[in-house]
């Protein structure tokens, strides 16, 4: 028996978790960032290790979070060389876009000119 209610349900839960983990990290950013250290860096991460695992997040909610923790020290002098390691393992795949249709080619020797429109000779 198949419930696709739930299956919404579940996918909703990981975009808010998503979502509540940003929060808490952009709300601490302003409170601490005069605190922010490599200690600090290392438990972030952590934490954001743990619960992706236990909440099955995909690449592109892992990634967007990873980026907001990226904000967060961006300007802290603290060395991230462990965070983008992390970005790199899970960003997304650059999408291919399609090259646009060519136009079609059509010989102009191949289309007959149109004709002059015929205009009745005046007759005095």
């Amino acid at each position: 028996m198949s419930f696709p209610h739930l299956a919404n349900t579940k996918l909703k839960m990981k975009k808010n978790t998503a979502v509540i983990i940003c929060a808490v990290l952009m709300f601490s950013a302003a409170a601490l960032h005069a605190q922010l250290s490599e200690k600090t860096l290392s438990s972030d991460i952590s934490y954001y290790k743990k619960t992706a695992e236990q909440q099955n997040l995909g690449r592109n909610d892992r990634y967007y979070i990873l980026l907001k923790i990226q904000k967060k020290y961006k300007e802290s002098g603290v060395n991230l060389a462990m965070l983008e390691s992390e970005i790199n393992n899970v960003k997304p795949a650059a999408q291919v876009q399609p090259a646009p249709a060519a136009e079609p080619v059509v010989e102009t020797s191949a289309v007959p000119a149109p004709a002059a429109p015929a205009v009745p000779a005046e007759t005095p």
